[in-house]
């Protein structure tokens, strides 16, 4: 243990479960991880949360990222501390995962009740629900309309009032929420013939003998025949010029915060 870490939390498995209602094969089913992060206060503090164990790995990473960054998290305490009280909890801005619940103003059980849930600083960011929808915004039309491949005319409106349907379920929550930081991202270049032929600048083009799917081997091996090609039709590789990162306004305000383009000569 790190030295002048404040101990929010030193609970047992059997002391963080106790009094809960939730069925013995969602018990067997949990795990609790000890994880650091530095709170509100600047010091480095020890909590613990309960999660689904095929989640561990992945919840425990997180907070070792989390820490690295020093992102500040309020506290993480097993619900039980709150007599298994959710809105409780949130009040405390208490970081958490297993409460076997229902979802609010439903009687279909959250993924809370399972470990597969977690919220962090609930006060910072409260759950809300408008009807429980999150729909695509008026932003994301904005991005789209017009654009090359996007509908026209009188399949846009059809379009729109399809989109408009796509929403998540009432309350809905997910396995994994994962946000990158465009900024922080190296520039990507393309070497291949498919969108997810790219490498960063820094990296090295994959060897297809190295996939394990002989599908992927083929398609790979076809791509590099086309980079080849290209090489032998004349364009040599330093006829190609990486302009500076352009910003740009995408759906959400970032989607598009960093992009290199290639100029040929």
């Amino acid at each position: 243990m790190p030295e002048n870490t404040i101990i929010d939390s030193a609970m047992s498995f059997a002391e963080a479960i106790e009094g809960t209602t939730a069925p013995m094969i969602v018990i067997d089913s949990l795990s609790m991880i000890d994880v650091l992060y530095y709170s509100f206060d600047g010091q480095r503090h020890q909590g613990q949360m309960l999660v689904d164990a095929r989640l561990e790995d992945d919840v425990y990473e997180i907070f070792l990222l989390i820490e690295k960054l020093k992102f500040p998290v309020g506290k993480v305490i097993p619900i039980v501390a709150y007599k298994w009280d959710d809105e409780a909890s949130m009040a405390d801005n208490n970081s958490s995962s297993f409460n076997f619940r229902v979802i609010a103003d439903t009687n279909k059980l959250s993924l809370h009740s399972f470990g597969r849930a977690v919220d962090i600083n609930p006060v910072q960011n409260p759950v809300i629900y408008p009807a429980g929808l999150i729909a695509p915004d008026e932003k994301a039309y904005e991005y789209l309309k017009g654009r090359p491949r996007s509908p026209k005319h009188g399949d846009w409106d059809a379009a729109m009032r399809y989109w408009e349907k796509l929403y998540s379920d009432d309350g809905a929550h997910f396995d994994r929420e994962v946000k990158l930081d465009g900024a922080a991202l190296p520039p990507i270049v393309a070497w291949g013939t498919s969108p997810e032929d790219v490498v960063s600048i820094s990296g090295v083009v994959p060897d297809p003998a190295k996939l394990a799917e002989e599908n992927q081997r083929i398609a790979k091996q076809r791509a590099l025949a086309v980079r080849d090609a290209i090489k032998a039709a004349g364009i040599a590789d330093e006829r190609f010029e990486l302009k500076k990162p352009e910003l740009t306004q995408g759906t959400g305000g970032d989607a598009e915060a960093r992009r290199v383009e290639v100029a040929v000569h």
